[in-house]
């Protein structure tokens, strides 16, 4: 059997950001997923959260070094991959025989250029990991035969070979629960904001794959289009093993759009309503798939708050993003959440293509004027894999490095704007909403 070390990279900011942010404290479900399956099928697996523990590239290698693994394996977003590539160079200098293995959406975005530009990793893998990984593992073991293992990429007579992509896995069922005990106490550092949940210890969690929306802003290359979710019955078991293992008070789950099913809705919330947790839960959602009754369902079973991403509160806008969204349905769905007695949190992006001094007014203007509890705005950012990534030159300017892409500071400026004004107009309405009395009061109590 084989030994892992496996990495959940740091990020690395410039500007007016710290060097190395800890960023939201969500404990990485995808690396914990693969340590489960890895650690099943008897191999030895440690678990490095350089994000949560806000270690340095040689931090990170001095570990790895002093346990000595056969293979090294990170997770990384755009975000985090030039922070990934360093912790490999680093472990290279001090145990160049030991293979490194890079998955998660970046390198399934791009995974030919992935692999010639950062030379410090060995394979690559593309897409949904679990079964690529033991199948690689075994084809290591095995002479080195990677021909068939599909989601693989690797050099071979310094060439890079790409096979083809996996399917997707259909029944998540099928997967044993995260290796949540790999992390750095999960009850103890990886707490949310007070806008997110209601008690403490909190917890995190992800009960679905894939989303069918075509926003040409989200990265799909990972678990694809088609949703697939866990069952009530796993989400239970999911729910159960945090209660009884960590005590957990509060949940989020970070499902891309954990409304989309309703039906499985409806299931997990009256499962969760007849065991009586003493328990609250939080959730992402889409804004026209609730309405009053799934509202009221979700609020017996004890959701407290729904985010929705609304992105802008322009038609054009809506329409040149992809989003399938009216602006009569947000008001709607808006209201009706707060109505239901539920939270509604409004994530809004500016600086979209197209945009204007008139759509950002019109983006305030639904900020200012709905029953939101909270808000947060971020800069469009085209990363890999999505289509405007392939088309953001054709509506501004766009710095397309690896190392500047993230969602706090603006990297696309459309035409007809600049950065100063972006980063004004986002501080701008942030403060006019969060400096309202009703706001700052809800804070303090």
């Amino acid at each position: 059997m084989s030994s892992f070390i496996l990495v959940y990279p740091n990020i690395i900011l410039k500007g007016i950001y710290k060097d190395i942010i800890k960023g939201v404290a969500l404990p990485p479900q995808g690396i914990c997923q693969i340590a489960a399956i890895l650690r099943q099928k008897g191999h030895q697996v440690k678990l490095i959260d350089a994000l949560v523990e806000v270690l340095s590239a040689n931090e990170v290698a001095e570990r790895i070094t002093h346990n000595s693994p056969d293979f090294v394996g990170f997770s990384s977003t755009t975000m985090q991959i030039d922070s990934a590539h360093k912790i490999a160079e680093e472990v290279k200098k001090k145990l160049p025989q030991v293979k490194t293995l890079i998955g998660g959406p970046h390198v399934s975005a791009l995974p030919e250029e992935t692999m010639k530009r950062l030379s410090f990793f060995d394979y690559g893998f593309i897409g949904e990991s679990e079964h690529t990984i033991i199948e690689f593992v075994d084809a290591f073991s095995n002479g080195k035969q990677f021909e068939n293992v599909t989601g693989l990429v690797y050099k071979e007579n310094e060439t890079i070979k790409v096979n083809p992509k996996r399917k997707f896995i259909e029944n998540l069922d099928k997967l044993p629960l995260p290796a949540w005990d790999l992390l750095p106490n999960l009850a103890e550092n990886y707490q949310q904001s007070v806008a997110r949940v209601d008690h403490v210890p909190a917890a995190s969690v992800t009960t679905s794959r894939g989303c069918p929306c075509k926003c040409i802003f989200c990265a799909r290359n990972v678990y694809g289009i088609s949703y697939r979710g866990h069952s009530d019955q796993y989400v239970i078991k999911m729910i159960e093993f945090l209660i009884d293992h960590y005590g957990m008070k509060s949940i989020s789950f970070e499902d891309e759009n954990f409304t989309a099913n309703k039906k499985r809705l409806r299931a997990i919330c009256e499962r969760v309503t007849e065991k009586k947790y003493d328990l609250t839960w939080s959730c992402a959602g889409r804004i026209d798939m609730v309405n009053e009754e799934s509202l009221r369902i979700m609020k017996k079973a004890g959701c407290t708050s729904i985010s929705y991403g609304i992105e802008s509160g322009s038609q054009r806008i809506l329409d040149i993003l992809g989003k399938k969204l009216r602006v009569e349905k947000i008001r709607e769905g808006i209201k009706n959440t707060s109505k239901a007695g539920i939270r509604a949190r409004g994530y809004f992006i500016i600086g979209n293509p197209a945009e204007t001094f008139e759509s950002i007014k019109e983006t305030e203007k639904i900020i200012m004027g709905l029953p939101f509890s909270e808000v947060q705005i971020s800069f469009m950012t085209p990363f890999p894999g999505t289509d405007l990534y392939d088309t953001a030159t054709e509506y501004g300017e766009f710095n397309n490095d690896w190392a500047e892409l993230n969602i706090w500071t603006p990297n696309f400026i459309p035409k007809g704007l600049n950065k100063e004004i972006l980063i004004a107009e986002e501080k701008r309405i942030m403060r006019k909403f969060y400096f309202r009395p009703k706001i700052v009061a809800k804070y303090l109590k």
